[in-house]
């Protein structure tokens, strides 16, 4: 456009013309200088359009229309128009561009407001390349303008991406973290109430030892004085009183008999209190008590598949019959609750991390959800009544963790799996 303001000048001097070229020149300037800020572009883009096809109309009107250089300058203005404006507006702007042009030929060809030449100005044939060149141009730049954009653009979107994949990690990190601090803290807490548990039941058992030694120390010389006085009788008032001597001792033999059980069931809970010292310590071979617990519990239930899985020798250090007693306990439930056919316990026994790990799972009925959470408490069964004390998996828990082992219970789609922890003691 300089360029034909310029070339108008020189040859006519200043005219209608030649100011027209410089306005738009000077308008095209504003638009490149002012687009570079940021919302600018999007402003003044439709205002530019607009401009530029009046631009067109006039020159049309001034410089041959279709027949000289607006011909191609039209072609320029439709190019560089479809690139300005917005992709929702394109096809309403070519409907619109079309019927504009096809309004110009049709008034070109029927009137003569189109003026064919300027004076005596006529068409050269560099103008041609200039244009051709200026439109290169105008449509590099623009390109290289969008090229740039998408760039930048694409480098958003990896940054984005990127982002997104690290506040997932981090997500998933922070979730992982909830539900170990969760976990931890749950173990804490059971840990905490059985130590609490523990040493409640351990005072207890100390405060209930001696008046059961009493009850118990008590009985046989109330027998002995039992005797005596039946042996003093004449045979008619042994007669008479026979019924009632036998009643006396067998109210004292069930005295007996529940002092001694109490005493039994005070005595293993002795066996876990903190307070008390175990000096019966030794190397164990794991293996060997495994296999003798489960050769034990097999010739008593021959109907029921023991299968084993040892992958190495491991050693421990630890008192054999509590480690023994705990295997027992464990798998005499496990027992209690297999099927009537197809009844099947595994034992499976494997080091990872200096530790030993016992895995007991059978096919049995499992433990009901809302008491897994009690089975390691005392007395806690269930078991009909009379089929259990609910002190196994207590004094269970208490061996392994005086041993500073874990035991845990796992549910299985069918069954049940106790999984025991002991530190290993390295073969010398």
């Amino acid at each position: 456009m300089l360029h034909g303001m310029v070339q108008g000048l020189l040859l006519y001097g200043i005219t209608l013309l030649s100011i027209v070229e410089l306005v738009v020149s000077i308008v095209a300037v504003l638009f490149f200088y002012f687009s570079r800020f940021r919302g600018r572009f999007e402003i003044l883009r439709i205002p530019l359009v607009i401009f530029t096809n009046c631009c067109l109309v006039f020159f049309w009107f001034w410089l041959s229309g279709y027949i000289g250089p607006t011909g191609i300058g039209a072609a320029a203005i439709g190019i560089i128009s479809i690139i300005l404006l917005p992709s929702k507006r394109r096809y309403i702007y070519l409907l619109i561009n079309f019927g504009l042009l096809v309004g110009l030929v049709i008034t070109q060809e029927f009137t003569n407001l189109v003026r064919v030449t300027v004076g005596n100005y006529e068409t050269l044939p560099y103008d041609y390349l200039v244009i051709l060149f200026s439109l290169l141009l105008i449509v590099n730049y623009l390109k290289s303008e969008f090229d740039k954009e998408r760039k930048k653009s694409e480098q958003q979107k990896h940054e984005l991406e990127f982002l997104n994949n690290s506040l997932e990690v981090a997500i998933a990190d922070k979730q992982a973290t909830i539900q170990t601090l969760q976990s931890t803290q749950s173990k804490l807490i059971d840990s905490e109430k059985m130590a609490s548990v523990g040493r409640l039941t351990a005072g207890l058992a100390h405060e209930l030892n001696n008046p059961l030694n009493f009850i118990g120390g008590n009985v046989q010389p109330i027998l002995n004085d039992l005797e005596e006085i039946r042996q003093s009788m004449t045979p008619e008032a042994l007669d008479k009183n026979e019924e009632t001597f036998l009643e006396i001792r067998q109210l004292l033999d069930n005295v007996l008999s529940g002092s001694k059980r109490a005493t039994d069931i005070i005595s293993n809970l002795l066996k876990i209190s903190p307070r008390g010292k175990d000096d019966n310590i030794s190397t164990v071979l794991l293996n060997d008590l495994l296999t003798r617990t489960c050769l034990l519990l097999k010739n008593a239930h021959p109907d029921v598949v023991f299968n084993t899985d040892f992958q190495e020798a491991v050693y421990i250090s630890a008192n054999s019959i509590e480690i023994n007693q705990v295997l027992l306990n464990i798998m005499k439930n496990a027992l209690d609750s297999l099927p009537p056919k197809r009844a099947r316990i595994t034992v499976k026994l494997y080091a990872q991390d200096q530790m030993a790990t016992v895995e007991i799972s059978d096919n049995g009925r499992g433990i009901p959800e809302q008491f897994r959470s009690h089975i390691f408490e005392p007395f806690f069964t269930t078991k009909e009544e009379g089929k259990g004390t609910g002190l196994g998996l207590y004094i269970s828990y208490g061996i392994i963790h005086k041993h500073e082992g874990e035991i845990s219970y796992e549910p299985l789609e069918k069954g049940s799996c106790f999984k025991i922890t002991l530190p290993i003691l390295k073969e010398s």
